[in-house]
């Protein structure tokens, strides 16, 4: 039986004030500036919407006066990254609702349409198919936001997608970080995305009562998926659950019926909360084994926290670890769900945290048969070329747990975290909320309020 006694959450951030109304076919909307004066003691006019045959554009803003971190939707043609900063306005936005037909789940993940596991958009079109087919089975009031980071030249994943012909409760958004804003970023030079950063694109930008961001090759049980339709998470809790890891051969099968069923029968490995990282003593024992692929929390959580750490001193390796214990630290209490609650993680080779043999060492074990000379030849080689995972050869810096100083690393980047008020890792403008984004956007538009 899973705990979901309720706890009083520690923080509740305020949902800015807006009305949504309908003009001219186009989805508008009027904004409670708080403590704004009116022109001439009339409401200021709206412009129109962006509106195309494909889905609405949008580009938020989340420095409009009187919004706080919250956001709205504007929409501004963008050509270059300078065009992207936001300035401070008083001048009227257009939004979705966060009051009204308020999404109960968000979804968000972050990819691109590149060649990483052997191609990505396959990976990507069963995600999105199973996640929309199973949020619109249980009826779910929900959205999932896919963030395209730095989309390689004419493959955006707008147009590489095939997208869902009716959808009725689950909204698809696909928000679009351009190239020339990535490059402004640290890594950007050794890595094509930056796996956090995108998240919190999605996260910032969420509008559901409570965020899963997860990966591409993520699946979810229709058992955990009708769940989160009986709305029976709380606001102060956060939600873990041990990830089952899958062979490839589950992206083969077209219905997703058929898909779970392999996926139920083929589990490989169990990264279960036994599985976590041990702490040293004066840490709490939390659940952290492959959170970046489950961790639940209010919207309003993970705006407290500034969503989950960026890379910006590191790669976001073992980040999600941490980010259960700024979580922890910030009032959040920990609910393990257990099975028949499941997801599946489909398997895509080596990681990019992985060491792998050099090719001095593949050399040896390719000639020569297993033995004592063989043996000695590969301790020489890796004296020679130690093995080295891909973020090693690239030269990005990253908390590797597997050596004694990442581990001491590890544990004082948590311990600075977890104290009174200092769970934050990320800045203010966290989820590069200093920029407007494009946005598509197909599904239900919010209701009038």
């Amino acid at each position: 039986m899973v705990d979901v006694s309720m706890r009083k959450p520690a923080y509740r951030a305020k949902s800015p004030g807006i009305r949504t109304e309908e003009r001219n076919d186009s989805l508008v909307a009027s904004a409670d500036f708080r403590g704004q004066k009116r022109r001439n003691g009339k409401e200021p006019i709206l412009p129109p919407v962006v509106s195309r045959p494909t889905g609405w554009v949008y580009y938020w803003d989340f420095r409009a006066p009187g919004f706080g971190e919250h956001g709205t939707a504007i929409a501004v043609p963008t050509h270059d990254v300078s065009d992207l900063l936001l300035k401070a306005t008083t001048a009227p936005l257009q939004a979705f609702s966060m009051d009204s037909d308020r999404p109960y789940l968000s979804v968000v993940i972050a990819s691109r349409n590149d060649g990483y596991a052997n191609g990505m958009l396959h990976r990507i079109q069963v995600c999105v198919d199973s996640f929309i087919e199973q949020l619109e089975k249980f009826e779910h009031p929900s959205e999932l936001i896919l963030v395209d980071w730095n989309p390689p030249a004419g493959r955006g994943l707008w147009d590489a997608l095939r997208r869902p012909k009716l959808v009725r409760r689950c909204t698809f958004r696909l928000i679009t970080v351009p190239p020339k804003l990535h490059a402004t970023l640290p890594f950007a030079d050794r890595l094509p995305i930056l796996i956090h950063r995108a998240r919190n694109v999605g996260i910032r930008r969420a509008r559901g009562e409570f965020i899963l961001p997860t990966s591409p090759d993520i699946l979810l049980s229709d058992e955990l998926a009708e769940w989160f339709g009986k709305r029976q998470m709380g606001s102060g809790h956060m939600y873990r659950l041990a990830r089952h890891d899958v062979p490839v051969k589950a992206l083969e099968y077209d219905a997703r019926e058929q898909r779970l069923i392999y996926c139920r029968e083929h589990v490989y490995h169990v990264n279960d909360r036994g599985s976590s990282y041990r702490q040293s003593k004066g840490l709490p024992d939390l659940f952290t084994n492959a959170a970046g692929d489950f961790t639940v929390l209010s919207r309003d959580m993970y705006f407290r926290l500034r969503g989950i750490p960026e890379e910006r001193e590191f790669h976001s390796m073992h980040f999600d670890s941490v980010f259960c214990f700024m979580a922890h630290a910030a009032g959040a209490t920990e609910v393990e769900l257990t099975d028949p609650l499941r997801i599946y993680h489909v398997d895509h080779g080596t990681p990019s945290w992985r060491p792998r043999a050099s090719l001095l060492e593949r050399s040896v074990t390719r000639v020569l048969p297993r033995g004592h000379l063989s043996d000695r030849l590969v301790s020489l080689s890796r004296r020679i070329t130690p093995p080295q995972s891909t973020m090693d050869r690239h030269g990005v810096p990253h908390l590797d747990c597997s050596t004694r100083a990442g581990k001491e690393q590890y544990e004082a980047l948590i311990r600075r975290l977890v104290k009174p008020d200092a769970f934050r890792y990320n800045e203010a403008d966290w989820g590069l909320g200093r920029y407007s984004l494009e946005e598509r956007v197909l599904g239900p538009a919010p209701a009038k309020s």
